[in-house]
């Protein structure tokens, strides 16, 4: 019987052991898989699109954010981890909004680090996609200690943004308000065009937030 419960337990670790290795395996390919489709250019190995050239950029964007997905599948059994940060911190940064959107879907299950809102912050000025605006604006909203910074980055987005970001700023800007800065944001809609779209969505925005 003793004998019996030994190879059991042997057996589950040997089990354990080989599962654990199986899934440091998988982070290490998925490395791997955005290193090469990173530099796959200069191996002549990027996706193609015959009937047209210019969907090149799409489909290495789609093939990049499959292996982030792929990621976020192995963050959900595995918990927390430095490289899920680093990974998605680093592909946000990419020009492309399915890459960017899948970064910021392997960063928000992660405890917020000043890092990522810094990077964020960095990269906000420049979207122009309304969903991948209302996403950043979501985990902006877990900085609060960046709340100086992230209020000097809106107001750039929405003084002299494009339509549709600083539209998406206006409407979606609720995630970021409360008592200390409201003031200042009532401040920034007399600063913008009075008949103007995004005008007409903050002020809406920051009367909602008065009346809750």
């Amino acid at each position: 019987m003793k004998y019996m419960i030994v190879n059991v337990v042997t057996i589950l670790f040997l089990f354990s052991s080989q599962l654990v290795a199986k899934t440091e395996l998988s982070i290490d390919d998925i490395l791997q898989e955005l290193s090469a489709l990173e530099s796959c250019e200069s191996t002549n190995s990027c996706p193609q699109d015959l009937n047209n050239p210019r969907n090149t950029f799409y489909l290495l964007g789609d093939k990049i954010s499959q292996q982030i997905n792929r990621a976020i599948e192995l963050q959900k059994n595995i918990g927390e981890s430095l490289e899920f940060v680093e990974l998605g911190q680093y592909w946000y940064q990419y020009p492309n909004q399915s890459v960017q959107q899948a970064a910021l879907s392997l960063l928000s299950p992660q405890t917020a680090k000043i890092s990522t809102g810094k990077v964020i912050l960095r990269q906000f000025g420049n979207l122009r996609d309304a969903s991948l605006v209302i996403m950043s604006l979501d985990e902006l909203a877990r900085y609060p200690e960046l709340e100086q910074e992230t209020f000097e980055v809106i107001s750039g987005v929405l003084t002299s943004g494009s339509f549709s970001a600083a539209k998406a700023v206006a409407k979606n800007i609720s995630v970021l308000l409360n008592e200390d800065n409201i003031a200042s944001y009532q401040s920034l809609l007399t600063q913008l065009p009075p008949k103007s779209a995004k005008a007409r969505f903050l002020s809406q925005s920051l009367n909602n937030y008065k009346i809750r």
